[in-house]
């Protein structure tokens, strides 16, 4: 297999084990807890299960978003000449594949949001009470963009720390339109400044990062150009990374390093030196993989990742809770961690489910929710 359909396939190999560590990241049990009737279950337990949330849903996971938005940059410029013309037709092809995806899950949420104003629901729904509707055109049009000012306004204490839309993962595809209708940007400083530009960004990464939305778009900044330098250049993606042959030993170092530094003054920078290895590594990793015949490419999971990120959110918090009072989970640390690791999986399977089901009963509408994934 000659390297340019490898990394084809090493792309559509990650897609899916990516996917599923940004649900991780969202059941992040031992930090934002499971609120079922008023009661938080998840926070009050021993060092050892919050480290190991920790670990996977803070440190281990952290490489997710920054690998799709690297994957985006390279397959952006990927084998093309970029002009004028070709960016007005990637544009046209963006807006099918991100935009329209995008409008219509946001609707979809906003949607599902509006159950916890059903009389007969709303009692399930912990603060719904507190919420408020907002039904201006305004609202309407900060749902798409900042859902803090969109069609219900949550208290202040409920509003998350960043700047997200109605289907709060799509916070990376409003980005990333952004990166793109900015891409001749990005190509001229990566003609003209080369790696210097790169470096540049990452030297503000690494220590003048703000900690705001604008230093969300500058982290998504930097690993999409770092994509686009590849797909610019036309390195050969696989041989290159497997140079550093010694990043996964190196990756792991630094994700026990980012663990045992937790809370302390060095820790924030750890993670911003991992998530380059962590990218490396996994590219490493999955080639060999699929060069060694060990594993094979499942066009179903790939395919369906898009999918699956957009409604997760949606259903993760809810089933948690269903999961949670069906089995009578117990107070205790061990049966949590089983839940902890369990639910993004039953999840997982869930919305795969749900693709499937909508693939093979209306695929014009499945191909109009993914794009035409």
């Amino acid at each position: 297999m000659d390297n340019e359909k490898l990394l084809s396939q090493t792309i559509s190999l990650l897609r899916f084990p990516l996917t599923l560590g940004i649900f991780f990241i969202h059941f992040y049990l031992a930090k934002i807890g499971l609120t079922i009737h008023g009661v938080t279950y998840g926070l009050n337990n021993p060092e050892w299960f919050l480290y190991i949330n920790v670990y996977f849903s803070g440190i281990l996971t952290a490489v997710c978003v920054p690998f799709f938005f690297w994957i985006s940059g390279l397959l952006f410029f990927y084998k093309t000449d970029f002009s004028l013309p070709i960016y007005f037709k990637k544009l046209r092809r963006r807006f099918r594949s991100l935009f329209i995806p995008y409008i219509l899950w946001n609707i979809i949420a906003v949607l599902w949001t509006a159950k916890i104003f059903i009389p007969i629901l709303s009692s399930l729904f912990t603060n719904a009470s507190e919420i408020k509707l907002n039904l201006t055109f305004s609202g309407l049009l900060y749902t798409f963009i900042d859902n803090s000012k969109g069609l219900f306004i949550l208290p202040d204490s409920l509003q998350p720390a960043t700047v997200l839309p109605a289907d709060g993962p799509l916070w990376y595809v409003r980005d990333l339109m952004i990166l793109v209708l900015c891409s001749p940007i990005i190509y001229w400083f990566i003609k003209k400044l080369k790696s210097f530009y790169l470096l540049f960004l990452y030297i503000v990464f690494l220590f003048f990062l703000p900690d705001n939305y604008f230093g969300l778009l500058l982290s998504s900044l930097l690993f999409f150009s770092w994509g686009a330098y590849y797909g610019i250049n036309n390195i050969d993606v696989i041989a290159h990374f497997r140079r550093f042959k010694y990043a996964p030993v190196v990756f792991l170092f630094i994700t026990v390093l980012d663990l045992a530094t937790y809370r302390t003054p060095i820790n924030p920078i750890i993670p911003k030196i991992g998530e380059p290895f962590g990218i490396i590594s996994f590219i490493i990793i999955a080639s060999w993989l699929l060069e060694s015949g060990k594993v094979k490419v499942n066009k179903t999971l790939a395919n369906s990742s898009f999918f699956i990120f957009a409604l997760h959110t949606l259903i993760l918090g809810d089933i948690a809770k269903v999961l949670f009072i069906a089995f009578g989970m117990p107070e205790n640390p061990y049966a949590l961690l089983i839940f902890y690791f369990t639910v993004p999986l039953i999840v997982a399977t869930i919305c795969l489910g749900f693709y499937l089901i909508i693939r093979y009963v209306t695929p014009s509408l499945c191909s109009l929710l993914t794009g035409g994934r």
